[in-house]
């Protein structure tokens, strides 16, 4: 895990047709107190076909500088995983009325609170 925790909500995914990205990128305040506990959410596989402006991958197995393209690992080469909208909004909520909570992670849960609870969200570690 980094120090760094993008969330890419996750626009489309359309299996039969091997469609799935996210275009959006929210960059968290750094917290590692709430980072922990994100990353102890349930949590399963990216497709190995999702797409964002965050992929480092080239086809041949080389990395290179951010790009469109298939992002199937963060930074540090580990496999990305999802959470479902709810349970990251239900744990910022829970983050607010334990302690003080940082501004840029206040507007994500804002974010957060206006999709679906069925959402699926990319945690990208940098």
């Amino acid at each position: 895990m980094g120090v760094d925790l993008f969330l890419l909500p996750i626009k489309t995914d359309v299996e039969r047709i091997k469609l799935c990205f996210s275009h959006t990128i929210l960059e968290c305040d750094r917290d590692l107190k709430l980072f922990e506990k994100i990353k102890k959410l349930p949590a399963f596989d990216v497709p190995f076909y999702f797409c964002s402006y965050l992929s480092k991958e080239d086809g041949l197995g080389l990395r290179v500088d951010n790009h469109y393209g298939y992002t199937t690992k963060d930074s540090y080469g580990i496999k990305l995983k999802c959470v479902y909208a709810k349970d990251l909004y239900r744990l910022i909520q829970e983050e607010i009325l334990d302690r003080f909570l940082k501004e840029g992670n206040k507007a994500i849960m804002m974010y957060l609170s206006i999709l679906s609870p069925d959402s699926k969200i990319v945690l990208y570690w940098d």
